[in-house]
């Protein structure tokens, strides 16, 4: 069973590195108010010239509620369907 828990964790980290450039990209888009999935990509692939369809799996993959799974960021559903992203706090972070 612990095991299991520190293959999973190791797994999450290894595709967290592998990702690393995305979600530093998707984390900035956020934080400079490009919240909307569209304008997520859009940005995204621009910056790090990486194809719509991997930016949309890396969006995909780390959105969630739960920060030790792996997710960084979260989102509500707003008008006409639109998505608006909001990044998650580091629940270890010391600032």
């Amino acid at each position: 069973m612990m095991c299991d828990l520190v293959k999973q964790r190791a797994e999450i980290s290894r595709q967290l590195d592998l990702d690393e450039e995305i979600i530093d990209s998707v984390k900035g888009c956020i934080i400079n108010g490009n919240t909307s999935k569209s304008e997520l990509v859009k940005e995204v692939v621009k910056q790090t010239a990486s194809s719509n369809q991997r930016v949309r799996k890396v969006l995909q993959r780390w959105t969630g509620d739960r920060y030790d799974d792996g997710h960084r960021w979260t989102y509500s559903q707003g008008e006409h369907n639109k998505f608006n992203y909001s990044l998650l706090t580091d629940p270890h972070s010391k600032t």
